[in-house]
């Protein structure tokens, strides 16, 4: 269980009703909300109309000026159950001091693991007071080690064993699967740093891999080309004071500049295997950036054109209204509705839309966002360079075939996460490991999940007793064979033999009565 407040800095970024708004959006994907519920509001039905509601609470207060709504994400590897989730919910904002303030709480299901969002009016709806738990961190981090014990969830680390800045980068790392600037120092020549006895030997190391360090500031930092990084953000043990212990004062290179062997380039993490993608990805990104540009040209000169003639027909006619027309009040009146005239063609004429379509045709993909588009394509390089740095196979019921199919995107499918997991309508995902069947799913979910394993080789299930019991029903109904399972069939043989007994046990203990 992970608990994660995201900071909203901006005005506009912290309105209510447009945060409850995106999390109520479905996107045309019916996993993405599974359910919204509404906390101390007085409408208690609709979410639109609480975010109207806790907007109205905020507007009483009048002299809070900082960000007025808590957005906290709870992310779960299991599948709680709906009791569980209001449960833990409840202590969490009991523990912030949000007991008795307005939230929506709406459960997404449309990544890699079911994550719920808690959109919270900082403001009391009675006392109208602005609550701000700080060190609310160490606060979650405490209450969540406290919850994963009491409901048997799965632990995560909570307490960071980085710095801020180390963690952004490798944050950046695992978010976009682009290798940062700190992170290749980290792996190339950290350890060439740390065992240097002069500023040459420094200097030296740096530059056989085109990095130069520089002081500014009260610190150091890192270069490599434009790039800068903070020297301390690499590691502590090349910070200013822990550098200047070791080897004195400052010095610049005193010897002759080593030749460089190695250069940071910008690529993803797993360049070695997915390089072609790589370059694929980047003549994309440069055509696209350019189809773009033509695009917004091509407005750009049509509203100018227009706003040419309008010009010409505007001096037209004023023209007339000066030479045809009598009477001052007269003119006047015209002069306005001209002028008003021309501001509302102006308006229409430097509207947005046109840009908006060019962004829409050509947008600007990320890295991530590109693989997205591609596996939705067919392109099965790209989901397996999105599957590729998965650690280790999640936990669940899952329906398994043996060998594993050749990643691919069913026409079916709806979405592939930006960890390479495929999602289905009926709420099914495909991992890579296999097939997650949730439990909120049901005996539909195993039909479906059998389905679509069957035909890629011989099955084989994992998961609980209940679970296993549910594959039995469903496969004898599609008449499907036991030995398919492999190993996993005298265990389903033994699982449905046990349920027939406990069945006729229970037959048989009712005709005593």
């Amino acid at each position: 269980m992970i608990a994660r407040r995201l900071r909203m800095r901006t005005a506009s970024k912290s309105s209510i009703r447009r945060l409850v708004a995106y999390l109520t959006d479905s996107q045309q994907h019916n996993q993405r909300v599974l359910s919204v519920r509404m906390n101390n509001c007085e409408a208690d039905s609709s979410a639109e109309w609480a975010a109207f509601e806790m907007q109205a609470t905020q507007n009483q207060n009048t002299r809070a000026n900082g960000d007025r709504t808590y957005h906290l994400v709870l992310s779960f590897r299991e599948e709680p159950s709906a009791r569980a989730l209001e449960e833990i919910e409840a202590r969490i904002c009991d523990k912030l001091g949000y007991a008795e303030h307005q939230r929506v709480s709406v459960l997404h299901g449309d990544t890699d693991n079911l994550h719920l969002h808690l959109a919270i009016n900082k403001i009391h709806p009675s006392k109208l007071t602005l609550h701000e738990p700080y060190y609310d961190h160490k606060t979650l981090a405490k209450l969540c080690v406290t919850l994963e014990q009491q409901y048997g969830l799965m632990p995560d680390n909570h307490i960071p064993k980085t710095q801020a800045r180390d963690s952004s980068a490798k944050s950046m790392e695992i978010a976009g699967d682009i290798e940062s600037l700190t992170g290749w120092i980290q792996r190339e020549c950290l350890e060439g740093l740390k065992r240097c006895a002069t500023w040459d030997e420094l200097h030296d190391e740096l530059g056989r891999h085109s990095l130069e360090i520089k002081p500014r500031g009260n610190g150091f930092v890192i270069t490599s080309g434009t790039l800068t990084v903070k020297a301390s953000s690499v590691d502590r043990m090349l910070s200013k004071k822990r550098l200047e212990e070791r080897l004195g004062e400052f010095a610049e290179r005193q010897s002759v500049k080593q030749a460089a062997v190695k250069q940071y380039v910008k690529r993803p993490m797993q360049h070695a295997t997915h390089g072609h993608l790589w370059e694929q990805y980047k003549q994309w990104r440069d055509e696209n950036e350019k189809k773009r540009a033509q695009a917004l040209a091509q407005a750009q000169e049509r509203v100018e054109s227009e706003a040419s003639l309008d010009a010409s027909m505007d001096d037209l006619q004023r023209t007339l209204i000066k030479h045809a027309v009598k009477g001052t009040a007269f003119k006047r009146i015209l002069y306005a509705m001209q002028n008003n005239e021309r501001l509302r063609r102006q308006a229409k004429a430097h509207s947005t839309r046109e840009r908006k379509a060019a962004f829409r045709q050509h947008p600007n993909l990320t890295w991530r966002g590109w693989l997205q588009q591609q596996a939705m394509s067919g392109n099965p390089d790209a989901l397996d360079a999105m599957r590729v740095r998965k650690k280790s196979a999640p936990t669940g019921n899952f329906i398994k075939s043996r060998p594993r199919p050749q990643p691919h995107v069913p026409p079916d499918a709806v979405k592939v996460t930006h960890r390479g997991t495929v999602l289905f309508a009926d709420g099914c995902r495909d991992t890579g490991h296999g097939m997650l069947i949730p439990k909120r799913t049901g005996d539909e979910g195993v039909r479906a999940g059998l389905t679509r394993t069957w035909e890629a080789g011989q099955l084989a299930a994992q998961g609980t007793d209940d679970f296993l019991a549910a594959v039995v029903r469903e496969a004898s109904a599609l008449n499907l064979p036991f030995s398919a399972f492999a190993e996993e069939a005298t265990r389903l043989a033994v699982l449905q033999e046990r349920n027939g007994q406990n069945s006729a046990r229970a037959q048989e203990q009712h005709m005593r009565r």
